[in-house]
């Protein structure tokens, strides 16, 4: 019964899959789609694929090294089976499955505007009165300022500085007082007053954040009181004057009956044998004045406010200025000059591009064109300072490999955002002598803080082949190496299982595993998650240190325990990795409380949204093999159309 249960359900979700379809688009509120393939168990899996991250040792045991040792020759079954499996598929380094049909290619013809080499040929130019004359215009605009004070590093001293006040100079008093040990009150008691002014002071905070003392105390119970510092920013907020630091005796008079408290000067007083060589000794005292009761508080006098320090700034002489002036002028002559040779080749090629339009379809309706219209020399056109190429009959990789590859087009026009080149341009449907223009930046050297390369390109497709299924006579020696590379991956998976073996349990494994000469190939990744991109579809996480890993490598790193060791191949299964699995971040604990903490798991549902796309495929695949379908136009043609 439970067998029948299990087989219902699934023949519901099926039915349900195929009704409602599958597409890419997501949407936070349809979680109906989702919900047919995702199970809770599956949830939290797809959670942890793109929370939990795993750093590993890895040593590569490359394929290739085997293939020599493959004996033996494929039968001619064998030859025909593979050959059959392969030549509708188009070969890549990422999929081990082999692949024999021929990929479409096309000839592109190109000039390329380098600004970098622009910029050098135009400064070379430059003269030294040209220089003189830009600086002289600069200076008389009031630009070209030096400020000396943004170009020093501020490092922070031993001897105090403004990044250290506690020891600096310039410290307010109480940064600068020292510690002192409260002295104890004698036993005698303080003479009495009847002036209730003596015996009520206010408690405000004295400077060291020490409690306030009366003036009726004895003066051997009066705290240290630091010297006044006529340059301090900060002002007084107590109702105790000091008369010393007063410029003139303008504040309140004091009261006849009260006397004044003298306080010695920076420290408590200390035996007759110490004062000798003390470093205060011979300072006239402070004399602290009380204030009368309901008497306006007297404050010391405004300390002057110390002035802020500006930038100083002068102009750059010539010589400083010489590099930035240099560039200046270059750009600004370059920028001109490069667009007007590149309008002018596209201009020309567009010319051509209409008439040989205009002749093709003449020659479609059985006419011949009055005029035959000439192609350009691109060679020549390049000559007022582009660059001529032509890339040969490329596919795809090799395409993706040149500087022309991995520049970039966009048209918003044509709806196009940052689309590489060979997706737009290597295709069937772009026609022949079109000119079209991309754009190189090096970003990579942004990020590495070098100069960027910028290059303007225009370019046209001027052949073409398209793409076919190779008779077994043509690739039967790629054939051939497919066996042996078949073979050759099951000798690779053998020895690194032998390495892995050794790895396992030991102190330092991998010096049990391995000689000295082949420990140098062992490379540390950096954490990864299984998956990434958490704003769009979860993608396999890429580890930079590792050859483009792929689904199953994944599942077996992240199904090992911390320290135990494994084989694992790599996507195009080319090598077969031994790895170690040294930490696993962050606890499980941890994973669990942001799980139940993430309400909607937005991203989880992402991974149960790819995975039921998965699904949705195979399906069909399934059905189209047991009926034996055959499409006139593949699915894949119609989705592009």
């Amino acid at each position: 019964l439970r067998e029948l249960i299990k087989l219902e359900l699934g023949a519901i979700v099926a039915r349900q899959m195929a009704l409602r379809g599958w597409s890419n688009d997501f949407k936070p509120d349809d979680y109906e789609r989702v919900r047919l393939t995702q199970t809770p168990g599956d949830m939290w899996n797809d959670f942890l694929k793109l929370n939990q991250s795993a750093k590993i040792e890895a040593f590569p045991v490359l394929v290739s090294d085997f293939v020599k040792t493959v004996t033996g020759s494929p039968s001619e079954a064998e030859i025909l089976a593979i050959y059959e499996k392969g030549k509708n598929r188009i070969a890549s380094p990422v999929f081990p499955e082999p692949g024999f049909m021929r990929d479409y290619k096309a000839n592109f013809e190109y000039v390329e505007g380098n600004f970098s080499e622009w910029i050098d040929r135009e400064k070379a130019k430059v003269t030294e009165e040209q220089l003189k004359a830009e600086y002289e215009k600069l200076i008389g605009l009031g630009q070209l300022k030096y400020d000396p004070l943004l170009d020093k590093a501020r490092k922070p001293s031993e001897s105090g500085t403004a990044e250290n006040p506690a020891t600096s100079p310039e410290a307010a008093p109480s940064q600068q007082a020292p510690a002192t040990t409260e002295t104890p009150a004698p036993e005698t008691p303080a003479p009495a007053t009847t002036d209730p002014a003596a015996a009520t002071v206010p408690q405000s905070a004295a400077p060291d954040g020490t409690a306030p003392q009366t003036p009726a105390a004895s003066a051997t119970e009066a705290p240290a009181v630091p010297p006044p510092k006529l340059q301090s920013s900060k002002r007084s907020s107590s109702q105790i004057r000091l008369v010393s630091a007063q410029d003139e005796p303008k504040a309140i008079e004091p009261q006849p009956a009260v006397e004044p408290v003298v306080v010695p000067p920076q420290t408590p007083p200390a035996p007759a044998t110490e004062q000798k060589n003390a470093p205060d000794a011979g300072l006239p005292p402070v004399v602290v004045q009380p204030v009368a009761p309901g008497a306006e508080a007297a404050t010391l006098p405004a300390a002057p406010q110390a002035a802020e320090t500006k930038p100083i700034q002068r102009n750059k002489t010539f010589e400083e200025s010489k590099e930035e002036l240099l560039d200046s002028l270059a750009r600004t002559a370059v920028i001109d000059a490069l667009q007007k040779e590149l309008t002018s080749a596209n201009e020309q090629m567009l010319k051509y591009a209409s008439a040989h339009r205009q002749q093709a379809l003449l020659l479609k309706e059985g006419q011949q064109p009055d005029v035959k219209v000439t192609r350009p020399d691109l060679r020549k056109v390049a000559e007022g300072g582009l660059k001529y190429g032509e890339s040969g009959m490329v596919d795809r990789p090799k395409l993706f490999a040149t500087a022309l590859g991995k520049s970039t087009m966009s048209s918003t026009e044509q709806g196009m955002g940052q689309v590489p080149m060979p997706n737009y341009a290597l295709n069937p449907n772009y026609p022949l002598f079109t000119p079209a223009q991309s754009l190189f930046f090096d970003q990579m050297a942004m990020l590495e803080q070098r100069t960027p390369d910028f290059r303007q390109y225009i370019f046209w497709k001027i052949d073409e082949q398209q793409a076919y299924v190779p008779a077994l006579a043509e690739v039967r020696e790629e054939v051939i190496a497919a066996w042996k590379t078949q073979k050759a991956r099951q000798l690779a998976a053998d020895e690194a299982a032998k390495v892995a073996k050794k790895v396992s349990g030991h102190e330092e494994p991998w010096k049990d595993a391995l000689n000295v000469a082949p420990q140098s190939l062992i490379v540390t990744t950096d954490p990864f998650t299984w998956l990434s991109g958490f704003g769009e579809t979860p993608r396999i996480s890429n580890v930079p240190t590792l050859d483009t890993v792929g689904q199953e490598f994944m599942q077996k790193v992240f199904s090992s325990q911390t320290g135990t060791a494994g084989v694992a191949p790599n996507q195009g299964q080319n090598i077969y990795y031994v790895y170690r699995v040294v930490e696993m971040t962050p606890p499980i604990s941890e994973l669990e409380s942001r799980f139940a903490a993430d309400p909607n798991k937005m991203a989880a549902r992402r991974v149960g949204l790819m995975t039921g796309q998965q699904i949705y495929t195979g399906l069909y695949e399934t059905i189209e093999d047991r009926l034996n379908v055959k499409w006139q136009i593949s699915p894949s043609e119609l989705d592009e159309q």
